[in-house]
């Protein structure tokens, strides 16, 4: 139990010390902009003078790390700034739209991980048999080489050639129709999942080919079990723990690439939102939705972590016996 406890509370301290090297690199990064905060209101061409009362107003005068400090005690206690543009709360807007992000990462998720595992177990159980996998190889690198966007554009074009009305239709807030926006989010979740699914693929697929070694398995094959008993009695457990690995770490992905993806369907989600702010300048709107994808990323890896010992027992007997 104190094993356990002790690894929970090491995984809790670097997921902290993770966050917290984050916002240093995001806030000076960001604040080492040429122009600084208030050319967002007065261009390029204002006067010394307005430049001090705007900075003065937004409290851009104080020293650097009295700001930092200030903005990171705002994080902790759920206070992410002000839009410069829209002088609205950033949570509040975050709020609005950080559920249409949410639906559209957990559905390529739901996609990715089941998908990408069984093509890599199949691809896996292929090779101990001794039967050639190189569809599943040519699959995994084809996923790694098309961009999402390449993806999602062939995906609009074949579906609109289908007739599939829903292609250009308006988002529909999950809470309002959780079928219809569902349905209409399934292009856009197939598009972000497609590199995903291959990720997840080759990591399962490595991970059977690695239980391949262990005697066991050689006994296993000896014996003559049929390939569902294999996979059930002997693959399953062992590839769990890195399916729920690269599952975590693929947040991460899926996060980043919903920036591209929110863009081509028209999603009014965190993503669209982040890039607006980019490209307006924005800067504490950029500063906490890096923030905030740095800390979904963080979250899943703990959580994956953590789960590690329960889905494989193995590794939590290792963890225990190397304290």
């Amino acid at each position: 139990m104190s094993g356990g406890l002790g690894h929970a509370g090491l995984v809790l301290a670097r997921a902290v010390a993770t966050m917290l090297a984050v916002t240093v690199l995001v806030f000076f990064a960001l604040h080492a902009v040429p122009g600084g905060f208030e050319s967002v209101y007065l261009g390029t061409s204002a006067s010394e003078t307005s430049h001090a009362t705007v900075r003065a107003a937004l409290g851009l005068d104080r020293p650097l790390l009295e700001q930092y400090v200030s903005w990171v005690g705002g994080i902790v206690t759920g206070d992410l700034g002000t839009s410069l543009l829209s002088s609205r709360p950033i949570v509040d807007e975050l709020a609005v739209r950080l559920p249409a992000t949410a639906q559209l990462a957990v559905l390529a998720t739901v996609i990715s991980v089941p998908a990408g595992a069984a093509l890599g177990i199949a691809a896996g159980v292929a090779n101990l048999r001794g039967r050639a996998s190189g569809l599943g190889r040519v699959a995994g690198a084809l996923s790694a080489s098309v961009p999402d966007f390449v993806v999602a554009t062939v995906l609009v074009f074949v579906a609109s050639q289908a007739g599939w009305r829903i292609v250009g239709s308006s988002y529909v807030p999950f809470a309002e129709d959780p079928v219809g926006s569902t349905v209409r989010m399934l292009l856009p979740a197939l598009s972000l999942s497609f590199f995903a699914t291959g990720i997840v693929a080759r990591t399962t697929r490595d991970a059977v080919l690695a239980v391949r070694a262990e005697p066991f398995m050689t006994m296993a094959i000896a014996r003559g079990e049929s390939t569902w008993q294999i996979v059930r009695r002997h693959v399953l457990r062992n590839v769990a723990n890195p399916i729920v690995t690269v599952g975590a770490v693929n947040v991460g992905y899926l996060l980043g690439g919903a920036l591209i993806i929110e863009r081509v369907f028209a999603i009014p989600g965190v993503g669209e939102y982040a890039v607006n702010a980019v490209n307006s300048r924005d800067y504490p709107v950029v500063m906490a939705t890096v923030v905030l994808g740095a800390a979904a990323f963080v979250v899943a890896n703990v959580l994956a972590d953590l789960a590690g010992g329960f889905v494989d027992p193995r590794l939590g007997a290792r963890r225990r016996a190397a304290r």
